[in-house]
């Protein structure tokens, strides 16, 4: 029959990074992801989320987050960004982000007065 068959990995959320580690209103995080291989033919969703870095409280509304934000196949890496529109106390928070269904992966950063 000479058929082909390729077998699809699932693409899981190797790590996260964030830069700046500090902002204040109006600051903007720089996002990368690194994931665990290719995505599949298809593409993938990653979910992204802002929390407190101490309560699982969501922060997610005080960012313009994209989520879900697809990811094109082929792909092993993705940036993004988000900026920080204001509303939170000052204090440590994480950006955590998936690939829809997997595990997530968090960094770290702190809201502050400049």
């Amino acid at each position: 029959m000479r058929d082909t068959w390729e077998h699809l990995e699932a693409v899981e959320v190797k790590s996260v990074a964030v830069n700046p580690s500090i902002i204040g209103l109006g600051g903007m995080l720089h996002v990368d992801v690194a994931l665990t291989g290719p995505v599949p033919v298809g593409g993938v969703n990653l979910v992204v989320l802002a929390a407190e870095a101490d309560h699982p409280v969501d922060a997610s509304f005080a960012f313009a987050i994209p989520s879900p934000l697809p990811v094109a196949a082929g792909t092993t890496s993705e940036a993004f960004l988000m900026p920080y529109n204001g509303g939170l106390p000052l204090g440590p928070y994480v950006v955590s982000v998936a690939a829809q269904g997997g595990v997530p992966q968090v960094a770290g950063f702190t809201i502050q007065w400049p």
